[in-house]
């Protein structure tokens, strides 16, 4: 005959069943919850081209990496001779504008194929060519009179070095002083056409980064349809979403007791 003691252990037992399955249930829906923020997360992350577009934006501006010297960490920062600084304001808002074009999730989610990929790449690098050579003008940075009067500084330095050693073959001596002194008397009634010289030269320098400027834009673009080729992007996403949603649905296996209360009341 069952007494009112083992009645009372076993509503205890059945209290406390119920205690930890409603535990067991709600640390199963809190372990959800934290592996969708986890999925929802790496989708995120996996897809966010925030600082390639920062990085490139810098690139496109002329920017350089330089360690600070405080922090020791390289930091982008203004090119100080200009040799990367050829585009103007519209010319780098144009650039930009056709690299965040391509530069996305709607591209990275895409499903292509080779033959896709080099015919768009053909039309992408077609375009690009005859919109920057064709408004060459308008894009790339004119010199300034500043870095006119550099290109001229540095020519009569490279004339004075040319001279002095022709002095030196010679066994004359003679100082460079006198040297720069005639230089410039000589180039004193054609300064304007030295001028214009050396802005001529100077642009045809930017010009010659058009190739290398175009070819590094391809690259970033290209970089994006290799992602989407066959879709393979999205297949990554969905695999990880699959064994996510595996490791979620395993029901978690009770821990095996040495003896419950409900096998004292049976031998009872």
């Amino acid at each position: 005959m069952v007494t009112e003691e083992q009645i009372l252990q076993y509503e205890n037992a059945i209290k406390q069943a119920s205690l930890q399955a409603e535990q067991n249930k709600m640390n199963t829906i809190q372990m959800e919850m934290d592996r969708a923020s986890e999925d929802k997360s790496i989708i995120k992350e996996q897809l966010d081209l925030s600082q390639e577009k920062t990085e490139l934006y810098y690139q496109l501006r002329g920017y350089i990496l330089k360690t600070d010297k405080n922090s020791g960490e390289l930091v982008w920062t203004p090119d100080p001779n200009n040799d990367l600084s050829f585009l103007t304001e519209a010319g780098i808002n144009y650039c930009f504008w056709f690299l965040l074009g391509y530069l996305n999730k709607n591209i990275l989610l895409g499903n292509y194929d080779d033959e896709q990929i080099s015919a768009k790449m053909e039309d992408i690098g077609v375009t690009l060519n005859d919109t920057l050579f064709t408004k060459s003008n308008k894009y790339f940075r004119e010199p300034t009179l500043e870095d006119c009067k550099d290109d001229i500084k540095k020519r009569i330095r490279k004339k004075i070095d040319l001279r002095k050693f022709a002095a030196e073959l010679i066994g004359s001596e003679i100082s460079e002083e006198e040297l720069e002194k005639e230089i410039i008397k000589e180039m004193e009634g054609t300064i304007e056409n030295e001028m214009e010289k050396s802005k001529v030269k100077l642009m045809n320098e930017r010009y010659k980064m058009l190739n290398s400027l175009i070819l590094w834009m391809l690259d970033q673009i290209h970089g994006a349809y290799q992602r989407a080729w066959q879709g393979q992007e999205r297949r990554s996403l969905r695999q990880h979403m699959h064994i996510s949603e595996t490791k979620g649905g395993q029901m978690l296996q009770p821990q095996k007791q040495n003896e419950s209360i409900f096998d004292k009341i049976r031998r009872r």
